[in-house]
């Protein structure tokens, strides 16, 4: 008589796939280790990260294609409010004016192009920073070189830590 090992995987019942990548990712969701998944559901460890990976990637599509379709709507609702807004732009009116450019940065946003305004501006503190190194290099001590650096450096800290 053959001894039948429960913990053997050969010899686990196989759940339907179905139903096995469901209680994969319930235990998943609930912070249960892959191992222990792996032993729950008779799969392999391969199997469970698979599984686990191809939804969170399932996941990240469906978010990607949901912001797309949120950024399409507010753009066509910050177009459409800066239609409304032409003729009191035409005619001088601050208020206006002030929210026409508040909905064109809006979309510039909504476009990525306040990241290429960001790069290009940290692009011109770097080389503001490196073109005062430069003025100051044999003009001034070292002492008083290592202290600019330093307060330059606590700057460039600060606004990190700001953004």
């Amino acid at each position: 008589m053959v001894a039948i090992n429960p913990k053997s995987p050969v010899q686990r019942r196989r759940l339907p796939r179905a139903e096995r990548d469901e209680k994969i990712l319930t235990l998943a969701g609930a912070c249960v280790p892959y191992r222990r998944i792996a032993e729950e559901t008779g799969s392999s460890l391969a199997t469970v990260s698979r599984v686990v990976n191809n939804h969170l990637a399932q996941l990240q599509a469906t978010i990607k294609v949901r912001a797309g379709e949120l950024r399409a709507k507010q753009l066509f609702e910050l177009q459409a409010l800066r239609q409304r807004l032409a003729k009191g732009v035409a005619a001088g009116d601050t208020r206006a004016i002030s929210t026409w450019i508040k909905a064109q940065h809006r979309e510039a946003q909504l476009c990525g192009l306040d990241l290429v305004q960001a790069a290009a501006d940290e692009a011109a503190h770097h080389h503001a920073a490196r073109a005062l190194l430069d003025s100051l290099e044999g003009r001034v001590s070292d002492e008083v070189m290592d202290q600019v650096v330093a307060i330059l450096s606590e700057l460039a800290e600060a606004e990190e830590t700001d953004e």
